[in-house]
């Protein structure tokens, strides 16, 4: 597991590849010892292809790298924003 946002409501954990046939087994045996994360874990590659976790046999979901970079920094803009203006 290499990123985890255990947010309290929508927790999300992020295994960053090189390659989405990147094995799955830790996520699979991450989400078997906190139930809170099932349906929530991703593999985070390169490639162009996204699949939600539930659209996957596995549970687990695709998310491109591009995609994750895009999302962590508007994240982090829009807590700087609120921090700035508390």
């Amino acid at each position: 597991m290499d990123l985890i946002y255990d947010h309290p409501e929508q927790p999300v954990a992020f295994e960053i590849a090189s390659s989405f046939r990147h094995p799955v087994t830790g996520l699979q045996r991450f989400m078997g010892r906190f139930p809170r994360f099932e349906g929530r874990c991703y593999v985070v590659s390169p490639e162009p292809l996204g699949m939600l976790p539930g659209a996957a046999a596995n549970r687990v979901g695709l998310l491109p790298l591009d995609l994750l970079l895009l999302v962590a920094s508007r994240q982090e803009e829009t807590a700087l924003v609120q921090r700035l203006l508390s």
